[in-house]
């Protein structure tokens, strides 16, 4: 049993295309990837954080905000207390350039 304080957090998974998910960044290898991310992150912390919900993403990633395939996960975090979002990597986000990163910070 840990005396650490508990976040709580979700994590995204997302592929575009059929290649992507056979050469080196997988959904397995992604996952693998926060895993480690959340480990290192909640031993800088001193805290626990636990990933409450895993999202998994193959629609593309083109277009507005609202349209964004993390707009889901993002309206997840709003409803719930969740403290952090895990990705592992931000272009695995969206494709729709700075503008739209600026808004998702």
């Amino acid at each position: 049993m840990t005396d650490k304080k508990r976040v709580y957090a979700i994590a995204v998974k997302r592929v575009s295309s059929d290649k992507q998910g056979l050469v080196g960044d997988s959904i397995d290898d992604q996952e693998q990837q926060i895993l480690r991310r959340v480990q290192q992150f909640s031993d800088q912390l001193g805290i626990e954080i636990v990933i409450k919900k895993w999202f998994e993403f193959t629609e593309s990633a083109s277009g507005e905000l609202e349209l964004q395939p993390i707009a889901k996960a993002i309206d997840y975090c709003k409803d719930k207390r969740i403290r952090y979002l895990f990705i592992k990597s931000i272009d695995r986000m969206t494709r729709a350039g700075s503008s739209i990163y600026g808004l998702l910070k």
